[in-house]
């Protein structure tokens, strides 16, 4: 889990493209996301994660679970850091939880899902001089980003066809579903499935009617 985004930078190694092509699955170690079929938000390509995403902030062991169907298109990192920030890099995971936490915009916590956002970063090998930038980028510029109410029901997509779908969730209170022991339960396939059972996305209430 701490090693992510491994399979996007194997890519770029290869010399491929960045940008991968409508429908192709990309799984950065942690992440498995589709591109979004002729969708781009404000000039931004638009991602799907097809599987929950389950990352673990090691200072406080808070377990973020970004589900199935969430749209992320990396709105909450301003466009002041987008040259040193890219869509697919190797800070693509950290990007995703950030705007996770942005879409659910839980009342005074943004400071800390700006702390995840570097502490993220900086686990998947994102220089400490890049981190900081786009951490002060999303301090300075951010705020405006930050549980937006107009945003959530953009923010689902259909896995299987690639295009927009109603939110297959009610909107959370919080962005944080667990405390761990440790971090490393995620890093033990038994206690990731357990994880998973206990907190997946699929077990979430539902929209109201």
């Amino acid at each position: 889990m701490r090693r992510l985004a491994r399979t996007l930078a194997a890519l770029l190694l290869a010399g491929l493209s960045a940008t991968p092509v409508a429908g192709q699955q990309v799984d950065p170690a942690g992440a498995s996301l589709r591109l979004m079929r002729e969708t781009r938000i404000e000039g931004r390509r638009a991602l799907i994660v097809t599987a929950d995403l389950f990352y673990c902030y090691p200072p406080t062991k808070a377990l973020i679970v970004v589900p199935t169907g969430y749209v992320t298109d990396f709105a909450s990192v301003p466009a002041a850091a987008r040259s040193v920030i890219s869509e697919f890099g190797d800070q693509a995971e950290a990007a995703i939880v950030h705007d996770w936490l942005y879409a659910v915009g839980e009342p005074d916590r943004r400071l800390e899902a700006d702390q995840v956002f570097r502490f993220a970063m900086r686990e998947q090998g994102v220089s400490a001089p890049t981190a900081t930038i786009a951490y002060n980028a999303v301090r300075w510029f951010g705020g405006g980003a930050y549980g937006r109410p107009d945003e959530w029901l953009k923010r689902f997509g259909d896995p299987q066809t690639g295009r927009y779908a109603p939110p297959p969730v009610a909107r959370p209170s919080h962005g944080v579903v667990a405390t761990l022991a440790s971090c490393d339960l995620l890093e033990q396939p038994a206690s990731l499935a357990a994880l998973k059972a206990q907190y997946g996305s699929a077990l979430w209430p539902r929209p109201a009617p």
